[in-house]
Protein backbone atom coordinates (compact mmCIF):
# COMPACT_ATOMS: atom_id res chain seq x y z
CA UNK A 1 0.00 0.00 0.00
CA UNK A 2 1.42 3.17 -0.73
CA UNK A 3 0.37 6.27 1.72
CA UNK A 4 -0.63 9.84 1.33
CA UNK A 5 0.44 12.00 4.49
CA UNK A 6 -0.90 15.36 5.38
CA UNK A 7 2.90 16.83 6.71
CA UNK A 8 0.69 19.71 8.35
CA UNK A 9 -1.42 17.50 10.55
CA UNK A 10 0.80 14.10 10.60
CA UNK A 11 -2.17 12.24 9.58
CA UNK A 12 -3.38 9.50 6.79
CA UNK A 13 -5.20 11.45 3.85
CA UNK A 14 -5.38 8.45 1.34
CA UNK A 15 -3.89 4.60 1.84
CA UNK A 16 -3.50 3.70 -2.49
CA UNK A 17 -3.22 -0.43 -3.10
CA UNK A 18 -0.81 -1.26 -5.42
CA UNK A 19 -2.51 -1.92 -9.14
CA UNK A 20 -2.03 -5.64 -10.37
CA UNK A 21 0.58 -6.60 -12.72
CA UNK A 22 -0.45 -9.54 -15.34
CA UNK A 23 2.24 -12.05 -13.89
CA UNK A 24 2.08 -14.02 -17.24
CA UNK A 25 3.11 -10.94 -19.11
CA UNK A 26 5.44 -8.87 -16.81
CA UNK A 27 6.58 -11.64 -14.80
CA UNK A 28 5.84 -9.36 -11.52
CA UNK A 29 3.33 -10.09 -8.68
CA UNK A 30 2.34 -8.10 -5.66
CA UNK A 31 3.68 -4.53 -4.28
CA UNK A 32 7.23 -3.74 -5.37
CA UNK A 33 10.31 -4.15 -2.75
CA UNK A 34 10.87 -0.67 -2.61
CA UNK A 35 10.31 2.87 -4.14
CA UNK A 36 12.80 5.50 -4.22
CA UNK A 37 11.14 8.88 -3.21
CA UNK A 38 12.43 10.60 -6.13
CA UNK A 39 10.25 8.37 -8.16
CA UNK A 40 7.15 9.49 -7.29
CA UNK A 41 5.60 12.55 -9.13
CA UNK A 42 1.99 13.99 -9.03
CA UNK A 43 0.64 15.18 -11.96
CA UNK A 44 0.29 19.56 -12.08
CA UNK A 45 -3.09 19.75 -10.59
CA UNK A 46 -2.42 16.95 -7.71
CA UNK A 47 -5.12 14.57 -9.42
CA UNK A 48 -3.03 11.36 -10.81
CA UNK A 49 0.46 10.28 -8.95
CA UNK A 50 2.76 8.02 -10.99
CA UNK A 51 5.08 5.66 -9.25
CA UNK A 52 8.35 3.52 -10.15
CA UNK A 53 8.24 0.26 -8.67
CA UNK A 54 11.31 -1.66 -7.89
CA UNK A 55 10.38 -5.23 -8.39
CA UNK A 56 14.13 -6.73 -7.48
CA UNK A 57 16.00 -6.83 -11.26
CA UNK A 58 12.45 -5.22 -12.78
CA UNK A 59 10.60 -2.03 -12.13
CA UNK A 60 6.97 -0.88 -13.25
CA UNK A 61 5.56 2.51 -13.94
CA UNK A 62 1.95 2.52 -11.97
CA UNK A 63 -0.50 5.72 -12.46
CA UNK A 64 -3.59 6.16 -9.72
CA UNK A 65 -6.63 8.54 -10.08
CA UNK A 66 -6.58 9.86 -6.84
CA UNK A 67 -10.20 11.38 -6.59
CA UNK A 68 -10.71 7.59 -7.55
CA UNK A 69 -7.70 5.51 -5.50
CA UNK A 70 -9.19 1.95 -6.59
CA UNK A 71 -8.94 3.04 -10.08
CA UNK A 72 -4.87 2.65 -10.63
CA UNK A 73 -3.09 1.23 -13.55
CA UNK A 74 0.05 -0.81 -13.93
CA UNK A 75 1.31 0.95 -17.15
CA UNK A 76 4.40 -1.31 -17.68
CA UNK A 77 6.95 -3.33 -16.79
CA UNK A 78 10.75 -2.64 -17.73
CA UNK A 79 13.43 -5.65 -17.84
CA UNK A 80 15.49 -3.86 -15.58
CA UNK A 81 16.52 -1.56 -13.02
CA UNK A 82 17.44 1.93 -14.43
CA UNK A 83 18.60 5.49 -13.62
CA UNK A 84 16.43 7.21 -15.92
CA UNK A 85 14.79 9.60 -13.13
CA UNK A 86 11.23 10.04 -12.57
CA UNK A 87 8.25 9.65 -14.89
CA UNK A 88 7.23 12.99 -16.64
CA UNK A 89 4.18 14.69 -16.56
CA UNK A 90 3.79 16.13 -20.27
CA UNK A 91 2.10 19.78 -20.54
CA UNK A 92 -1.42 19.91 -18.68
CA UNK A 93 -0.80 16.59 -17.15
CA UNK A 94 -2.50 14.59 -19.72
CA UNK A 95 -0.12 12.44 -20.57
CA UNK A 96 3.30 11.07 -18.91
CA UNK A 97 5.96 10.01 -20.40
CA UNK A 98 8.49 7.53 -19.03
CA UNK A 99 11.91 5.54 -20.66
CA UNK A 100 11.02 2.05 -21.20
CA UNK A 101 14.18 0.70 -23.42
CA UNK A 102 17.50 1.68 -24.21
CA UNK A 103 16.78 4.25 -26.71
CA UNK A 104 12.96 4.19 -26.42
CA UNK A 105 10.53 6.46 -24.27
CA UNK A 106 6.98 5.77 -24.32
CA UNK A 107 4.41 8.61 -23.54
CA UNK A 108 0.83 7.57 -22.77
CA UNK A 109 -2.66 9.59 -22.52
CA UNK A 110 -3.47 9.46 -18.22
CA UNK A 111 -7.14 9.80 -18.15
CA UNK A 112 -7.79 6.31 -20.72
CA UNK A 113 -4.67 5.25 -19.91
CA UNK A 114 -3.26 4.16 -22.87
CA UNK A 115 -0.23 3.83 -25.03
CA UNK A 116 -0.25 7.79 -26.94
CA UNK A 117 3.47 7.19 -29.22
CA UNK A 118 6.68 6.38 -28.44
CA UNK A 119 9.59 8.76 -28.69
CA UNK A 120 12.69 6.95 -30.42
CA UNK A 121 16.20 8.68 -29.72
CA UNK A 122 19.42 8.19 -32.05
CA UNK A 123 21.49 7.45 -28.57
CA UNK A 124 20.64 5.81 -25.36
CA UNK A 125 19.19 6.68 -22.60
CA UNK A 126 21.63 7.64 -19.50
CA UNK A 127 19.51 10.03 -17.30
CA UNK A 128 16.60 11.88 -16.66
CA UNK A 129 13.97 13.29 -19.26
CA UNK A 130 12.55 16.85 -18.23
CA UNK A 131 10.11 19.06 -19.95
CA UNK A 132 11.08 22.60 -20.73
CA UNK A 133 8.42 25.71 -19.53
CA UNK A 134 6.77 26.21 -22.35
CA UNK A 135 5.58 22.30 -22.69
CA UNK A 136 7.41 22.04 -26.32
CA UNK A 137 10.68 20.18 -25.92
CA UNK A 138 12.07 17.53 -24.12
CA UNK A 139 15.45 16.97 -22.90
CA UNK A 140 16.77 13.85 -22.16
CA UNK A 141 20.74 12.65 -20.90
CA UNK A 142 22.02 9.83 -23.16
CA UNK A 143 25.56 8.37 -23.30
CA UNK A 144 28.47 8.61 -25.58
CA UNK A 145 30.62 6.40 -26.83
CA UNK A 146 33.47 8.05 -24.72
CA UNK A 147 32.22 7.27 -21.27
CA UNK A 148 33.58 10.61 -20.05
CA UNK A 149 31.25 12.01 -21.93
CA UNK A 150 27.60 12.02 -22.05
CA UNK A 151 24.90 13.55 -24.97
CA UNK A 152 22.15 15.68 -24.38
CA UNK A 153 19.35 15.30 -27.04
CA UNK A 154 16.39 17.99 -27.21
CA UNK A 155 13.44 16.58 -29.00
CA UNK A 156 10.29 18.86 -30.40
CA UNK A 157 7.18 17.23 -29.05
CA UNK A 158 4.89 18.93 -31.73
CA UNK A 159 7.13 17.80 -34.44
CA UNK A 160 8.02 14.68 -32.86
CA UNK A 161 11.92 14.97 -34.24
CA UNK A 162 15.20 15.72 -32.32
CA UNK A 163 15.93 18.82 -33.16
CA UNK A 164 19.55 19.03 -31.19
CA UNK A 165 22.61 16.78 -29.36
CA UNK A 166 24.62 18.43 -27.38
CA UNK A 167 28.24 16.77 -26.53
CA UNK A 168 29.51 17.06 -22.97
CA UNK A 169 32.88 16.73 -21.97
CA UNK A 170 31.51 14.86 -18.92
CA UNK A 171 29.13 11.70 -18.39
CA UNK A 172 25.42 11.68 -18.08
CA UNK A 173 24.81 8.37 -16.18
CA UNK A 174 21.97 9.07 -13.64
CA UNK A 175 21.92 13.04 -14.31
CA UNK A 176 18.90 14.89 -13.28
CA UNK A 177 17.73 17.38 -15.62
CA UNK A 178 16.63 21.12 -15.54
CA UNK A 179 15.60 24.27 -17.52
CA UNK A 180 15.61 27.06 -16.42
CA UNK A 181 12.02 28.95 -16.15
CA UNK A 182 12.92 32.20 -18.59
CA UNK A 183 16.57 31.37 -20.73
CA UNK A 184 17.60 28.66 -23.08
CA UNK A 185 19.61 26.98 -20.62
CA UNK A 186 19.61 23.02 -19.16
CA UNK A 187 21.32 22.92 -15.59
CA UNK A 188 22.46 19.21 -15.19
CA UNK A 189 23.67 17.46 -12.55
CA UNK A 190 26.49 14.47 -12.07
CA UNK A 191 27.03 11.66 -10.07
CA UNK A 192 30.39 13.18 -8.48
CA UNK A 193 28.08 15.84 -7.39
CA UNK A 194 29.32 18.52 -9.47
CA UNK A 195 26.36 20.86 -11.63
CA UNK A 196 27.02 21.86 -14.72
CA UNK A 197 24.47 24.61 -17.02
CA UNK A 198 24.09 24.12 -20.79
CA UNK A 199 23.38 26.93 -22.88
CA UNK A 200 21.04 25.00 -25.91
CA UNK A 201 21.21 28.19 -28.13
CA UNK A 202 25.30 28.09 -28.43
CA UNK A 203 25.27 24.74 -27.55
CA UNK A 204 28.40 25.10 -25.05
CA UNK A 205 28.71 25.06 -21.00
CA UNK A 206 28.21 28.46 -19.19
CA UNK A 207 28.49 27.23 -16.25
Amino acid sequence: TLVLWDPSKGTILQELPWPKHDASNDRISGPPRFVWSSEIVFSPDGGQLAVVGRHGNRQSLNLWHLDSPDHAHALTAIGENTDVGPPVFLADGSKLAYATGPQTITVWNVNEPQMSSEISLSVPIAGSCVQDPSGRRLAIAGTSDDPNQGIVTIWDLEERRETATIVTDFSLKASPLAFHPTRSYLAVGTRDGRIFVIDLIRRNTVL
